[in-house]
């Protein structure tokens, strides 16, 4: 039997897409520390299968236990996009994170941002309009893996939005 990892993971409240967050790996912080944006109360999250908006709190991340050497994971990326608010005289930046498959471009990170629903806001409350400038993508932390729906078998994305678009209704 393989040794189990230890793995923080935020739940999308949509589709129940479990997304790992990767380990922080910065000077003066220990190894298994998980990432959390700096100074901030909340995480804003835009789900790469259902394109739902949450914002979740650091109480609401779960520890899940997973092999060690699980083949069946597909590797992928944690990312933070940032838009500039272009509500006139307000200039705050509109922050979201997401994840996608371990090799997507950054567009196709700002693309997840830019389908979620409801629309991301700045902390003035300004929506993000279709006319907001990107102002920086980024990979956050290492690699991380997509894990497998709770019975073990990996869902396909059919299988996830059919389950997400029956919740809404």
């Amino acid at each position: 039997m393989s040794p189990m990892h230890r793995l923080h993971v935020l739940v999308c409240p949509n589709c129940e897409e479990r997304i790992v967050l990767p380990h922080r790996n910065l000077p003066g912080t220990l190894g298994g520390q998980y990432y959390w944006p700096t100074n901030a109360l909340t995480l804003t999250l835009a789900c790469p299968y259902c394109a739902h908006l949450s914002e979740h709190k650091e109480s609401g991340i779960r520890l899940e236990g997973v092999e060690a050497e699980a083949p069946n994971l597909p590797p992928s990326v944690f990312w933070q996009v940032a838009f500039a608010c272009d509500q006139e005289n307000c200039g705050l930046l509109i922050v979201v994170h997401t994840r996608t498959e371990a090799d997507a471009l950054p567009d196709e990170a700002a693309s997840v941002v830019w389908r979620a629903r409801p629309k991301a806001r700045c902390a003035k409350g300004h929506p993000l309009s279709d006319n907001a400038m990107v102002d920086q993508v980024q990979k956050v932390g290492g690699r991380t893996h997509r894990l497998l729906s709770q019975d073990g078998e990996q869902d396909s994305r059919n299988q996830r939005c059919n389950r997400a678009k029956a919740l809404v209704v």
